[in-house]
């Protein structure tokens, strides 16, 4: 995390980045679910991404300046931890209240650039031939930590049963850390049943991507989507966000 003065006498903690050039990519995937297809080229331009998910350390800022509460299932004792149980309005919010705070444009990821930055690493060769059970080193999966009632474990262990503080496993190629498992993170998309396409207008459910503790492998491969109700809030869903140039 980078913590800057934000000309008071507290330390704004504003989001590490990784900045990604322009990339052209396939986008998508001929393998997967139906939703995953077809898959097109798509071209983006340059943008920053949070290295780590929104902590709640960073969150509490906002909320205390805000006058609001920290969601359940949250504890400021456990700082380095995903802030989860937010809707999309609540990181919405929050990258309004960031971006106010340091004069920079902050706001969620579309799905193309999440899946760029989550394609930037072994988490893609996954899906290619590569065993399920690597995730493990990479990713907080529903895994042979899990508990025993879960269905459809992997068959490797991660170590954690729950969800773990940001940064705890290995980083992707890019050095981003838990686009796989961990938390389903929000995305500005709403939801289609076929892929590509960005809806700037309101919706009733909106993506999120990336799988958490609460998921096998399967399933947290890079171009795997689900959907969401934007006023739901899940102890397995956070978010991360993008910076503008």
């Amino acid at each position: 995390m980078v913590s800057v003065a934000n000309g008071q006498d507290n330390q704004l903690n504003v989001p590490e980045t990784v900045y990604l050039l322009a990339h052209e990519f396939e986008y998508g995937s001929t393998d997967g679910d139906t939703d995953e297809q077809p898959v097109v080229r798509v071209q983006l331009d340059s943008f920053y991404i949070s290295r780590f998910e929104t902590t709640v350390a960073q969150y509490a800022q906002f909320v205390e300046d805000t006058d609001r509460s920290l969601p359940a299932e949250n504890s400021i004792e456990q700082p380095n931890f995903p802030i989860v149980n937010v809707t999309i309005e609540d990181a919405r919010n929050y990258a309004r209240w960031l971006s106010r705070q340091t004069g920079e444009k902050w706001r969620l990821p579309t799905e193309y650039e999440w899946e760029m930055a989550a394609g930037l690493g072994v988490h893609k060769a996954y899906v290619n031939d590569v065993e399920p059970t690597e995730l493990c080193t990479y990713a907080n999966i529903a895994d042979e930590s899990a508990v025993e009632d879960m269905p459809n474990i992997t068959s490797c262990s991660d170590g954690s049963q729950g969800v773990a503080e940001v940064g705890s496993y290995a980083p992707n190629n890019a050095s981003i850390y838990d686009l796989h498992g961990n938390v389903w993170e929000w995305t500005s998309n709403c939801y289609r049943e076929t892929n590509g396409g960005y809806k700037p207008f309101s919706c009733d459910a909106y993506t999120v991507r990336g799988g958490s503790f609460m998921t096998p492998a399967i399933h947290v491969r890079v171009t795997n989507r689900e959907q969401l109700e934007k006023n739901n809030r899940l102890a397995q869903v956070g978010f991360r966000l993008v910076k503008e140039r």
